[in-house]
């Protein structure tokens, strides 16, 4: 059955269990406008089946309280394709159990607008894994007040790669306290020009 004619007041009123049933060809089948108006309950009914037929352009047309209601293993079930295609509001919806639930490779998705989207609280949740599989791009959208929410965990996890490809703007968002946390392998990332526009301070720091 292709569902994409039902009307979207008929869709609304499909049940958990009848959302729940719904094919995965069913589901690719759905236009966005029909997306849109599945409940919290009826989304948070889907199968992992389920969620991998959606479309990035469906994903993109839920509200940010409709993608807060899926669990982590729904949650898993996203393409990197679909997490890259999320808005700034509906990544910002997720919980930290949620951020920290994403697999690497979703992480590794994250645009630069993910990433300054995110929470204080959202960026504390990721795990030393989620940490190393950050492009650069994404790592240097982190605003200062994100920084500062990273933990001794997180920062030593940073690959030298990932810290040399940083800016001096961005490792100058680094405490003396954080780079002191740094290992001499870490260090040897910092290119010639981020150690020359270091403090006086953060020079003194590494150990």
């Amino acid at each position: 059955t292709n569902l994409a004619a039902l009307a979207d007041t008929q869709v609304a009123a499909l049940t958990v269990t009848q959302a729940a049933s719904l094919t995965a060809a069913q589901v690719t089948s759905l236009n966005a406008t029909n997306v849109a108006e599945f409940s919290a309950a009826q989304l948070a009914a889907f199968t992992t089946t389920q969620i991998k037929a959606l479309t990035a352009t469906n994903m993109a047309a839920l509200e940010a309280t409709q993608i807060a209601a899926f669990d982590a293993t729904q949650l898993n079930a996203f393409t990197a394709t679909t997490i890259s295609a999320l808005a700034d509001d509906q990544l910002g919806a997720l919980t930290a159990g949620q951020i920290g639930a994403l697999s690497a490779n979703q992480v590794k998705a994250f645009t630069a607008g993910n990433m300054a989207a995110l929470t204080e609280t959202q960026v504390g949740a990721l795990n030393a894994t989620q940490m190393q599989s950050l492009t650069a791009t994404a790592l240097s959208a982190l605003a200062d007040t994100q920084v500062a929410a990273l933990d001794a965990t997180q920062l030593t996890s940073l690959k030298t790669s990932q810290i040399a490809a940083l800016s001096a703007t961005d490792i100058g968002e680094f405490s003396t306290d954080q780079i002191a946390l740094f290992s001499t392998g870490q260090v040897k990332g910092f290119t010639a020009t981020n150690i020359g526009d270091l403090s006086d301070a953060q020079v003194g720091a590494p150990t």
